[in-house]
């Protein structure tokens, strides 16, 4: 039997499966130690196949933490939206909020799971809507992907028939209003769309659909709540590394690298083999080790990962190293070096 909901409680959900596991822990702890006191938080997991280790873990935090948690099983849902690549069905469980949640639920906060949480999130969860069902980031700062990205954004509008007026939003971080999407639908829009869309035309899955369905009807969420380390070097240039139309300023933008609310490890994840190559790697390595999962490796190394692809028996293999030596960094960076080596010219293990 689940907890009760808690009044005035907010409301985050994730979405993670096995490979996220972890990750996961370690979002959800430091959700916890970043409330304020009157802080209650109720939390909402898309279960993928998170790993039971995980779950009691989680569980587990209710002896230090006020709040609730609720796994909602959506591995058989969605399985009929297009998919291939690094997109799932994983990344559309976002979509089926408004019918998962209780009606209680007026307003949720969804999150990827590869993410810290820094900061106390009630000002997020009081920022006006002003009518909309949800606020998101927009894309403003891309980094390395510059030549990836920006073709993407510039032909968003072609590809999916929409206006010219302005960039695409992402969906990592996204406050929904639950009750206007009920109210309107907008949730089983974006399932349909999904399904009848050329999937030819889906470049970024799920993105690519709520951009098409909500454009015009989404609020520009601050940017210190989804803060990517890759791209701090970008915020320090100003303007000049920005996509334009300029959403934020300069000063918000250096401001969030500075004090940031949360921190999203999208694209480069913390990685065991390499260590903290920055002082964002340091704060999730920091939650990380004093968490219940501080013996457990976070992410599977880049490398190892592109071998599970070709050859999944030889990454399982190469995986026992950083299990066995997890505590024992020395040990990990000779054995990241030596898979370097092994395959120079490769990325970064």
């Amino acid at each position: 039997m689940s907890d009760p909901i808690v009044p005035n409680a907010l409301a985050v959900a994730f979405s993670a499966d096995g490979r996220f596991s972890v990750p996961l822990g370690v979002a959800v702890l430091s959700l916890l130690e970043s409330a304020r006191p009157e802080t209650y938080y109720d939390v909402y997991v898309l279960d993928g196949g998170v790993t039971d280790q995980v779950k009691r873990g989680i569980e587990d935090l209710k002896q230090r933490f006020a709040f609730r948690v609720t796994w909602l099983d959506v591995r058989h849902e969605l399985l009929d939206l297009p998919a291939g690549g690094r997109f799932t069905a994983a990344t559309y469980y976002r979509f089926l909020l408004p019918d998962l949640l209780p009606h209680e639920v007026k307003r949720v906060l969804y999150l990827d799971a590869d993410v810290l949480v820094c900061e106390d999130l009630s000002e997020l969860f009081a920022m006006d809507l002003e009518g909309c069902p949800l606020a998101a980031p927009v894309w403003q700062l891309v980094g390395r992907y510059r030549d990836e990205f920006v073709p993407l954004m510039h032909s968003f509008h072609d590809r999916l028939g929409v206006p010219r007026d302005g960039l695409p939003y992402h969906f990592a971080q996204m406050l929904m209003d639950t009750d206007a999407m009920r109210r309107d639908g907008w949730h089983r829009r974006l399932i349909d769309c999904a399904r009848t869309e050329d999937p030819a035309s889906l470049a970024w899955a799920d993105q690519d659909v709520m951009n098409k369905v909500l454009r015009g009807r989404m609020q520009v969420m601050p940017y210190r709540y989804v803060v990517i380390p890759l791209f701090a070097g970008d915020a320090e240039q100003g303007e000049q590394a920005c996509v334009p139309p300029f959403v934020y300023s300069e000063e918000e933008l250096k401001e969030a690298y500075r004090h940031p609310a949360i921190v999203h490890y999208a694209a480069t994840k913390p990685n065991i083999l390499k260590g903290a190559q920055d002082r964002y790697d340091e704060m999730f390595f920091e939650a990380w080790r004093r968490s219940p999962w501080g013996g457990c490796v976070p992410y599977v190394p880049v490398r190892i990962t592109e071998l599970s692809r070709r050859h999944p028996r030889l990454a399982r293999a190469l995986m026992w190293v950083p299990r066995l030596f997890i505590r024992h960094p020395r040990v990990l960076r000779a054995y990241g070096a030596l898979l370097q080596a092994a395959a120079p010219g490769r990325r970064a293990v």
